[in-house]
């Protein structure tokens, strides 16, 4: 699974930017393969470059960054 994140990251990235909606779900996607895999370091910093895109695109209470925090705070 996570090669193919890899790949749609890279995607997003190309053709929406860095900091496009669009890649805050797959870095949040990405985030949960890796926390699965017992790679927390790699989860938090996911985690949190998605919360970082979707928070400078929406209001800080914006209902689906409480899905993005409970993701980190689960770890």
């Amino acid at each position: 699974a996570q090669y193919y994140y890899s790949i749609a990251l890279k995607i997003f990235e190309e053709t929406l930017g860095k900091n496009h909606l669009e890649l805050s779900q797959v870095l949040r996607n990405s985030g949960i393969v890796h926390k699965k895999r017992g790679d927390y370091d790699g989860a938090m910093t996911l985690y949190e470059r998605a919360i970082q895109i979707l928070s400078s695109v929406h209001m800080e209470d914006h209902p689906t960054l409480g899905l993005f925090y409970g993701d980190l705070a689960d770890i």
